[in-house]
């Protein structure tokens, strides 16, 4: 009893001096038990959902080829390093949501209009072929080794371009911090849920999707909603201090997710500016 009411106490004291961290008592492999603090960084119920579109055209367009091989790069790391997974890959959660909105078409009576029925299945065949070229693209080990080089030689011509170099500029200085570093290695199940209850896991909000402006859009994001809106908890990085081992320093700054999150942020407006740009006809 002393000890629940002392780690009741300690607990409390926690959460006063910050309220990010939980004191919990952790039992490992050899049923040893020991105790640690847990702090979770919060993504916000935000779906990372980075578009691959921008990237195949400018991809096929000579226009801009310093861009086209930056952006490249960039998209490459997050895929290849920090593990962010693409909707063509198999067995990804984006893969599966995009066949079954197909295979709903494909099966007739979903759209009343036969054109605008002919016209989505189109659509799914173009972003198969196309979103299959951008996955080999990023795929490439060359084109990840390469980010700090293009970051250091690239000029930009505009603000869009600055934009893309400072996020650049980013990823490559975390990189050399936290070397091979992948988001998925902080991710724990969550706590407060059974395996059989469900919950949301990392790569149901992060990952690369075809477009953020095309046909698809709306009714992708409408089906992701209502799946993930059925759980109450979900896979977010998490950093535990155990206190009965010598560690090398504290393991709650959070700093690699903090920088990363920051990044994916800024590289989600640019992907829409680089899409919602030529939809609209403007020079970027």
């Amino acid at each position: 009893m002393n000890i629940v009411a002392d780690f009741g106490r300690i607990k409390a004291e926690l959460i006063g001096v910050d309220d990010g961290l939980c004191l919990i008592l952790n039992r490992d492999e050899d049923r040893k038990v020991s105790l640690a603090t847990v702090k979770t960084f919060g993504t916000g119920n935000t779906l990372f959902y980075l578009p691959v579109a921008p990237l195949y055209d400018l991809l096929t367009d000579d226009s801009n080829k310093a861009l086209a091989e930056l952006l490249l790069s960039v998209m490459a790391y997050l895929h290849q390093i920090t593990g962010i997974p693409h909707f063509r890959e198999d067995y990804v959660y984006l893969e599966s949501i995009y066949a079954m909105i197909e295979e709903y078409t494909a099966d007739g009576g979903y759209w009343e209009d036969k054109d605008e029925e002919k016209y989505i299945l189109d659509h799914f065949e173009m972003i198969h072929t196309k979103g299959d070229y951008t996955l080999k693209r990023m795929s490439d080990k060359k084109a990840a080794d390469c980010l700090g080089k293009r970051t250091e030689r690239f000029k930009g011509k505009n603000g869009l371009d600055k934009e893309l170099l400072a996020c650049a500029e980013k990823l490559a200085a975390l990189h050399i911090e936290y070397p091979y570093r992948s988001v998925m290695d902080g991710m724990q199940t969550p706590n407060e849920t059974d395996a059989d209850d469900g919950y949301i896991r990392a790569e149901q909000y992060l990952c690369f999707y075809w477009s953020s402006v095309d046909c698809l859009q709306d009714q992708l994001l409408e089906t992701v909603n209502a799946e993930l809106n059925e759980y109450s908890a979900i896979e977010e990085p998490v950093s535990i201090q155990y206190f009965d081992r010598v560690q090398e320093m504290p393991l709650h700054g959070m700093d690699y997710e903090r920088r990363l999150f920051e990044i994916l942020h800024e590289l989600s407006d640019i992907l829409y500016d680089l899409e919602y740009g030529k939809l609209n006809g403007k020079d970027q």
